[in-house]
């Protein structure tokens, strides 16, 4: 999936951002020194409001680091890209799941996997450093579940992937 796409698709599986929040992000609600974002509805002056990027998820937007006012920008409206509904389903295909879901279906399932991920953990604080550890805790998981979701349709999948 090529930019902007792969970079809001990475902070609604990675931020555990919603799609509206994911598409109006300001280039100015992202630290890129201190690796945190202020999503677009909390106030930039309060420093406890800025949450704490998993280094993927970090890189997962950078191409959108030196736009002029949107992280993903377009170059023909000057406004934030839509997440088209034609994303949508080239996901729905590769998951092999129903294709019965919307946006908000799958926004709320990241959030309740990740909220159970995060109770299962013990409490680390909640400065920004714990929850970068967090963040990047969440992100091994879900290479973790990508890893055993391909094992499962393909069993000799560790053996092609030493190939």
């Amino acid at each position: 999936m090529s930019w902007p796409w792969s970079g809001m698709i990475g902070l609604l599986f990675l931020a555990q951002l919603n799609v509206s929040a994911a598409r109006h992000v300001r280039v100015h609600d992202v630290n890129w020194t201190d690796e945190t974002i202020c999503p677009p509805s909390c106030d930039r002056s309060n420093t406890s409001h800025w949450e704490a990027l998993s280094q993927m998820a970090v890189h997962a937007i950078a191409p959108g680091r030196d736009a002029k006012e949107w992280l993903f920008q377009s170059p023909v409206s000057g406004g934030p890209y839509d997440l088209r509904g034609n994303i949508r389903r080239e996901l729905q295909e590769c998951s092999g799941t129903s294709t019965h879901w919307t946006w908000s279906d799958l926004v709320r399932s990241i959030r309740a996997a990740f909220d159970a991920f995060k109770n299962q953990r013990a409490p680390a604080g909640d400065n920004i450093e714990a929850q970068r550890q967090l963040q990047n805790a969440w992100v091994e998981e879900l290479l973790r579940l990508n890893d055993e979701c391909l094992r499962s349709f393909n069993p000799t999948i560790d053996d092609e992937l030493e190939l």
